[in-house]
């Protein structure tokens, strides 16, 4: 039979690796977020608050905007693609 202070120190290992693989993953996703923040072109669109209907209506907005745009979007490929792109969002 283990020791009490055996099975302690296994636990505090096993935890230890879990919490190694944990930040790693986060690091790892921090990075890759800051990679593609600069080159992702975003649109959001604002509920006027957090009703059902408000909601609803947003994602109607969200649907149709996307539906209307899909011709100027789907050539983006690249960050120059995205800012041609974004010379219609005055139109948009």
């Amino acid at each position: 039979m283990k020791s009490r202070n055996f099975i302690l120190i296994e636990a505090a290992a096993v935890l230890g690796i879990i919490i190694t693989i944990f930040i790693t993953g986060i690091t790892s996703f921090a990075e890759d977020y800051k990679n593609i923040t600069g080159n992702v072109l975003r649109l959001h669109i604002l509920a006027n608050s957090d009703s059902e209907a408000d909601q609803e209506l947003k994602l109607k907005v969200r649907d149709e905007i996307l539906k209307q745009t899909s011709s100027i979007f789907e050539t983006g490929t690249n960050i120059n693609a995205a800012k041609a792109a974004a010379a219609y969002l005055p139109e948009i």
